[in-house]
């Protein structure tokens, strides 16, 4: 064996290309939508975030699942799975009025989960997915918050599961 066989990648990712492979898409960035519906993500809120940005099917949640779709990984099953866990969440909200402030620690268990699915390399679009909706979650104050986090992710659920049907 020749040294450069034997030799470590200097960074991760970088040894064992396959050169006549197709190269890969680079993965959505949803925040950059984010803040280019919103503005400054820091001044802002999940409220703040009106249907039209993600509705629509040129929206932020069809240009993720679309992201999505792209790579098998992610499945509109593990999507479901984590979203079995807000709709505990909404329910407990359900009568409450939109500027009612919501626990912070109920939402905020979320991202643990979130974690977890990141780690075990359930989330292909990897940390794309995890910090998108850790944004959510770590700015959800109020029942309003919580309303607008679950139409986007429906959103995102809804358009995974048309766009893999289309294929």
């Amino acid at each position: 064996m020749s040294n450069y066989q034997n030799s470590k990648p200097p960074y991760p990712g970088q040894g064992n290309r396959n050169y006549n492979s197709v190269p890969q898409a680079p993965s959505y960035d949803i925040l950059k939508d984010l803040e280019k519906a919103l503005g400054s993500l820091k001044e802002k809120k999940p409220r703040d975030l009106e249907a039209k940005y993600y509705a629509m099917e040129d929206g932020i949640a069809y240009r993720f699942a679309e992201s999505i779709g792209k790579n098998d990984d992610l499945k509109t099953n593990q999507l479901r799975k984590f979203f079995t866990q807000i709709r505990k969440i909404e329910q407990k909200y359900r009568f409450y009025k939109p500027n009612d402030i919501i626990e912070k620690n109920e939402v905020l268990i979320l991202l643990p989960q979130l974690a977890y699915a990141q780690g075990r390399k359930v989330l292909d679009e990897g940390k794309n997915f995890y910090y998108g909706m850790s944004w959510f979650i770590k700015n959800i104050d109020t029942v309003a918050d919580l309303t607008v986090f679950i139409s986007f992710y429906e959103a995102i659920i809804a358009y995974s599961k048309y766009l893999n049907k289309t294929k």
